[in-house]
C-alpha cells in the first residue's frame, strides 16, 4: 500500500455488495478501506481516529420524510473532514440537489455506473472535484427546465403523506407535527402548483411521476 493512498471509508447495507466492494477498492494500489460497514454503530472502535479521507455511502431514500441530506450527519459528526460520495437508485430531482447542495461531493445512480467509473469519482473528489455521473446530470438538467418547484415544506408534506396510512392528511400532519390547518394550506399549494384537483394519492402520484419524491409502495 503506497503512503498516499486514499482513507476509504464503505457503507453498504447489503454484506455481499459490501465484501465485493471491499475488495474491489483494496485490489487498487492508490486506495486503502479504513472499514466497511452498514451503520454507525457498526464501526470498528478506533476508526474516529483514522483520518478516513473519502466516504462512500450506499443509500436508499424512498419514503424519507424530510431533507435527505440529514440522512448524512451521523456520518459527518464520526468524519467531519471526509469527502462524501453518495451511490443510490435515485432519480429524485429534488433529493440529488438537496445532498449537492447540502455539501456531497459526488452522486452516483447505482444501476447506471461501472466500477471504474466509482473508482474515478473516489479519486476526484479527493482532489477537490465535484462527481456527478451522467444519468445524475440527466435528471439535474431536464428537470430544471420543465419541472414546477415545490418548496421544501411542501416536499416535506407530500413525504409525510406517503408515510401515513391511506393517505390521511391528519396523521401526516401529526407526522410532522404540523397544525392540520397549515397543513391543508400547503395541499392547497401543492394542487394549484402541480394542477391537481384530486384527493392526497392523487397529489402523491404526481409528485412520483415529476420525480419530487422516491417511489415506495404504499401499504
Amino acid at each position: 500500500m503506497g503512503m498516499d493512498a486514499i482513507r476509504l471509508g464503505l457503507v453498504e447495507p447489503c454484506v455481499l455488495n459490501r465484501d465485493l466492494l471491499a475488495c474491489a477498492f483494496s485490489s487498487q494500489p492508490d486506495m486503502e478501506v479504513i472499514f466497511a460497514a452498514d451503520r454507525v454503530e457498526d464501526l470498528p472502535s478506533d476508526a474516529a481516529a483514522v483520518d478516513v479521507q473519502v466516504l462512500l455511502l450506499r443509500m436508499s431514500f424512498a419514503g424519507v420524510v424530510g431533507q435527505p441530506v440529514a440522512l448524512l450527519e451521523p456520518w459527518r459528526r464520526f468524519f467531519p473532514n471526509a469527502h462524501i460520495v453518495v451511490l443510490s437508485e435515485s432519480r429524485v430531482f429534488t433529493t440529488i440537489t438537496s445532498l449537492l447542495r447540502g455539501g456531497v461531493d459526488g452522486y452516483m445512480i447505482w444501476d447506471t455506473v461501472q466500477l471504474d467509473e466509482v473508482l474515478d469519482g473516489i479519486r476526484a473528489v479527493n482532489e477537490g472535484s465535484l462527481v456527478v455521473c451522467p444519468e445524475a446530470k440527466g435528471v439535474l438538467y431536464r428537470d430544471s427546465f420543465n419541472t414546477p418547484r415545490l418548496t421544501a415544506t411542501e416536499l416535506e408534506v407530500v413525504c409525510a403523506l406517503t408515510a401515513a396510512h391511506e393517505y390521511s392528511r391528519k396523521e401526516a400532519a401529526v407526522i410532522l407535527n404540523m397544525c392540520y390547518k397549515t397543513f391543508n394550506v400547503h395541499m392547497r399549494n401543492i394542487a394549484l402548483k402541480l394542477d391537481i384537483y384530486g384527493g392526497s394519492q392523487s397529489v402523491v402520484e404526481r409528485c412520483r411521476e415529476l420525480g419530487f419524491i422516491d417511489d415506495l409502495t404504499h401499504s
